[in-house]
């Protein structure tokens, strides 16, 4: 039996062999995280522009932006060794989706502050 093949085994012990472990941890939390963020640049994106059908596609292209950068870094970070598995892969996606909403958020609080001194 390969570990692929898994006929032979009944579902309840399916399911534990494809969900068990910190990979459903890790998934879970990668599509959390990465929900504000493709949200935060969709809106970024989609306010950049005044016509409808430009707000749409704006906005489209920064959700996909926001999860094609960080596949990238984890591209960049399979020339290691240690970071050529499952869990891995998926904490670099974490940390890179932290850092680039880090980044954001710190961005819009510049923003922030600098039309507050533009008011006075």
């Amino acid at each position: 039996m390969s570990i692929h093949d898994l006929s032979d085994v009944d579902e309840s012990t399916q399911e534990n062999i494809l969900f068990d472990g910190p990979h459903r941890a890790l998934k879970i939390f990668a599509v959390v995280i990465s929900i504000p963020n493709a949200i935060n640049m969709f809106l970024k994106q989609s306010t950049v522009y005044g016509v409808m059908l430009s707000d749409t596609i704006a906005g489209i292209g920064g959700l996909i932006g926001s999860i094609i950068l960080p596949l990238l870094v984890v591209l960049v970070f399979q020339v290691g060794d240690r970071f050529r598995n499952t869990d891995s892969r998926l904490k670099v996606f974490i940390y890179a989706q932290i850092l680039f909403l880090s980044a954001k958020y710190m961005q819009s609080q510049e923003c922030q502050v600098s039309s507050a001194k533009g008011r006075n």
